[in-house]
């Protein structure tokens, strides 16, 4: 104070009111007595309290609470009681409350009526100093202070533990739940809590705001196993996202192993919870359950498939007709094995798929990409899903390539890498609702080993006869595995046209179109619809592979060599994928031979979704095109294409002078179905002239061919000489070919001799005779004896020669030199000359012809003469057991029979119980015949 005097002191806070509301005092020298001044703060605030159970939307009343309030201290830390009353709410759960206007610390204790063990109690602090006061409230990082008023409602929120709702995603036998294996499931969750109500019960509440913590056993991948969602108004959603309700879990491998200890947890995997809300954090809440499906051991081994078809692209009529599949192109391809058990009558089951869950497996060709985008199903794991996608255009020809109908249909396809090992299973007894574990086999495809771009007709023609005569060739040498291993790549090769025709056949119409050739029709092909396919097949495996696998499958190959499994793998499109392309096939319909036309029904293959072209009717020519009339010929039973005629006087002329011609008059025919006049040309095979024979037609030599424009349903007479060429004298067979000018498959041909008088030796082949048979008897020696020789007209070695049968090449023997023959003889022509072939090992196995070739020298002329031919057998294999022998199990058991089959034919005429024995496998002794072991061949 400036100056002693008498004062008056009054209290400022806000709106507060003080008791007394002010003091008057005496000040002298500036000072105040030493108790000082004591105001007390009068003013009081109406707290209004909401005291309900449960979230904003789920209130719940709560009847009567206990109201404590602490008033801020000297400490700013610390609370002292002030006052502790029971109020009750009214039917809204509204209470009120009068207290200092001050900070204060309140708590609520909530008494559920008939509910003891639900007492509980929140506490929330305010500063009600003035109107607009501020709430406190400290959380995890410190205080936060919040404005409020002092009469704003002020909720007190009673909650319980809460806990989770699951919709079921299980199946259920007896009070077993269970999953499937590899099964993609998506769990939808609520978490709730339960309020008690006045009257007695509950009602159950969803939870505001919170987290679920999932511990999941139930699958195998990682970022599954261990998840926190989030908790929105009761809805669990996947993660931190409010977008994706509920929790999604791949299943994984089953638990093959029981429980001694506990047979209730015997084969169980757990689904482990936890709710943190509302301050609450759960105990761990465990569901137990049980996954059908199998676990494969570690021990596994690798083999290949036969091929397999993944797309086929049929030719449309029309020799610049196309059919494609644009770069670019995706399609997947779902595949599900099956093997053929003991005793299961033809019935395949199906093999388990999985070694891993997903893979993205790729690899490149010339024509596409291809992943794996699975290698589990939704059928107890039994199906692998693979994408493939074209990087280059897929056409079917659209030249005048001579293929016609379906032999330009094009095949891609693919032969895959199978996984094999054995599985643990795990199932369910639908009857008694028990677990049954047992074991299995389990293949799985791991990549592809190669890839193909075919034809129907390089399938039929090439293919399939080079894996049938490697087949034949292994077999021989005893090679029987490998052997079996090129026939069943045959059979399936086969199987791949069998089932291109069977969809062919069974495709459903869809439209019918017809065009001439110079007109062009072009159409875009979507197919939605799929169907599947299957086709056999057989793998093999290695005796070292299988060591310590117990198959339950038919074993059809001994166990020294290795295993054979009858085997059938179902296709099926699928578009259940983002790589599926929406891209579609185009084809057109084009020809460029004016006078073709064809009548076409479009259909549509469900399995390929690719279209099928279906020849009604129609008139073709260069190339003919099979199921319309064809312009160039005429068909005729047993012939697949149609023909011209070519006819002659004769086909033989014998006893020509060296220097005289063979006359031959021919009859062309121009037989056309259409009645036009057509081009044909006349051409020799040269093949069949190796000699050099000279031959003519109207005094023109023919080298290449000669050209004639015939009118319909008329002959063309032309006159054919020949002539003796630079050396031989006997031209035996010359294949002379009448065919159409632009389709070499509609043609006719016959064959004509011509022999010469000759002044060589003659020379006949009398050993060995026609078919003759080598064989391991023989020891690779082949004798040979010729006659009718006369020594003076020998002019050098001779030769003998041998080629395969459907070869046109003579191949070197042996040379026989003059001297060996002038050694045998007795006088100027003797009557035999004997030698021997020693077979090379490099002569495979097969039927071949066999022939002399004579060169002569005399005064009259010079020159070669052959001699007749030999046609025989060449089989130096030892004969070998095809397969097992029965009884296939070892055991010979009542009733069971003793057979085996052979790699080949046998003599049965030399199989008899003389030369075939039995003998005892455990000791090798020989099982002797009659009673009581009687046995007979």
């Amino acid at each position: 104070m400036d100056e002693s005097g008498e004062y008056t002191f009054k209290p400022v806070l806000f709106d507060h009111q003080f008791n007394p509301p002010t003091i008057r005092e005496t000040i002298n020298e500036h000072r105040v007595g030493s108790e000082g001044f004591t105001f007390k703060d009068a003013t009081f605030r109406t707290l209004s309290i909401r005291a309900r159970g449960g979230s904003d939307s789920d209130d719940v009343p709560m009847g009567t609470v206990d109201v404590h309030v602490m008033r801020f201290g000297t400490d700013p830390r610390k609370f002292s009681a002030y006052d502790t009353v029971t109020l009750s709410s009214d039917s809204v759960g509204l209470l009120q409350y009068s207290a200092p206007a001050g900070r204060m610390n309140i708590a609520v204790t909530f008494h559920p009526t008939g509910h003891d063990n639900c007492v509980d109690t929140y506490t929330r602090t305010w500063d009600m100093t003035r109107d607009s006061t501020v709430s406190i409230r400290e959380n995890e990082l410190g205080i936060d202070t919040i404005p409020v008023a002092s009469t704003e409602l002020q909720r007190f929120e009673f909650h319980t533990p809460p806990y989770l709702q699951m919709d079921e995603f299980w199946d259920l036998c007896g009070t077993k739940r269970f999953i499937k294996q590899y099964g993609m499931y998506k769990v939808r969750m609520t978490a709730r809590e339960s309020i008690p109500l006045p009257a007695g019960g509950y009602r159950n509440c969803n939870i505001r705001f919170g987290k679920v913590i999932i511990e999941n056993e139930l699958t195998d991948i990682l970022t599954q196993q261990r998840q926190t969602t989030t908790i929105v108004k009761g809805t669990v959603f996947s993660g931190d996202s409010l977008e994706v309700t509920g929790y999604k879990f791949l299943a994984g491998e089953p638990n093959i192993y029981p429980n001694a200890a506990n047979p209730n947890l015997s084969y169980v995997k757990d689904l482990k919870t936890r709710i943190q809300a509302n301050g609450y954090l759960t105990q761990q809440h465990v569901e137990p359950f049980i996954i059908t499906g199998h676990k494969p051991r570690t021990k596994t081994f690798i083999t290949k498939t036969t091929p397999m078809p993944l797309l086929i692209l049929r030719h449309p009529p029309g020799d610049q007709s196309s059919c494609t599949i644009e770069k670019g192109y995706t399609f997947s391809r779902s595949l599900q094995f099956g093997v053929l058990k003991e005793n299961s009558s033809g019935v395949y089951a199906d093999a388990r798929v999985g070694y891993t869950l997903w893979n993205d497996n790729r690899g490149f060709d010339a024509h596409g990409t291809f992943k794996r985008l699975s290698g589990i199903g939704d059928d107890e794991s039994k199906t692998t899903t693979w994408s493939f996608t074209t990087t280059e255009s897929i056409s079917t020809s659209n030249a005048n390539v001579g293929q016609a109908g379906g032999a330009s249909d094009v095949v891609y396809g693919a032969g895959f890498n199978i996984r094999y090992g054995k599985t643990d299973v795990i199932r369910i007894d639908p009857v008694l609702c028990t677990v049954v574990s047992d074991t299995d086999l389990v293949m799985e495809p791991i990549g592809i080993r190669s890839t193909y771009y075919y034809t129907i007709d390089h399938i039929r023609t090439i293919v399939i006869p080079e894996l049938t005569y490697m087949s034949v060739k292994k077999l021989n040498s005893g090679d029987t595995l490998v052997a079996l291993q090129f026939e069943a790549d045959a059979e399936a090769w086969t199987n791949i046209l069998r089932v291109n025709d069977s969809l062919k056949t069974v495709a459903d119409f869809e439209d019918n179109v017809s065009f001439s050739a110079g007109s062009s029709y072009t159409r875009s092909w979507t197919e939605d619809t799929t169907k599947s396919f299957s086709v056999a097949s057989t793998m093999f495996l290695s005796t070292d592979a299988t060591a310590g696998f117990e198959f339950k499958v038919n074993n059809f190959l001994g166990g020294e060599t290795g295993v054979a499994y009858s085997t059938r793998t179902t296709f099926t499109t699928t578009n259940d994928y983002e790589t599926e392309s929406q891209r579609t096939v185009s084809f057109s319909l084009n020809d460029d031979d004016p006078g073709d036309y064809f009548s076409v029904s479009l259909k549509s293959d469900k399995c390929f979704r690719t279209p099928v072209f279906d020849l009604w009717a129609g008139r073709s020519s260069c190339p003919w095109e099979p199921g319309t009339q064809p312009r160039d010929g005429r068909r005729e039973p047993n012939f697949a294409y149609p023909k011209p005629i070519l006819e002659a006087d004769k086909y033989e002329v014998i006893d020509l002078l060296p220097n005289d011609k063979a006359t031959f008059t021919l009859f062309l025919t121009n037989s056309s179905e259409s009645d036009e006049t057509r081009t044909y040309l006349l051409s020799v095979n040269q093949l069949t002239n190796i000699d050099g024979a000279v031959i003519s037609v109207g005094g023109v030599n023919i080298e290449n061919a000669l050209r004639f424009e015939i009118p319909p349903g008329l002959t063309r007479k032309a006159t054919m000489t020949i002539e003796r060429g630079p050396l031989a004298f006997v031209y035996d067979s010359l294949e002379i070919i009448l065919r159409a000018e632009c389709d070499g498959n509609i043609m006719d041909s016959k064959f004509f001799s011509a022999q010469f008088i000759s002044p060589c030796s003659d020379v006949t082949l009398v050993e060995p005779a026609n078919n003759w048979l080598i064989n391991q008897n023989d020891n690779d020696i082949m004798k040979v004896t010729l006659t009718d020789l006369d020594s003076g007209r020998i002019g050098a070695d001779l030769e003998l020669q041998y080629r395969r049968i459907g070869t046109p090449k003579w191949n070197l023997a042996r040379t026989i030199t003059r001297n060996e023959i002038l050694d045998q003889k007795v006088d100027q022509k003797f009557e035999y000359f004997t030698t021997s072939w020693s077979i090379p090992q490099s002569v495979d196995d097969g039927t071949y012809e066999i022939r002399v070739m004579l060169r002569c020298s005399s005064k009259l002329d010079s020159g070669i003469v052959y001699s007749n031919i030999s046609t025989g057998i060449i089989n130096r294999s030892a004969l070998q057991v095809f397969g097992v022998p029965e009884p296939r199990d070892g055991i010979l058991n009542y009733g069971d029979q003793i057979s085996a089959s052979f790699s080949r034919d046998i003599d049965c005429g030399t199989a008899s119980s003389a030369n075939v024995e039995l003998r005892f496998t455990d000791n090798n002794t020989r099982c002797p015949r009659g009673t009581p072991s009687s046995w007979s061949v």
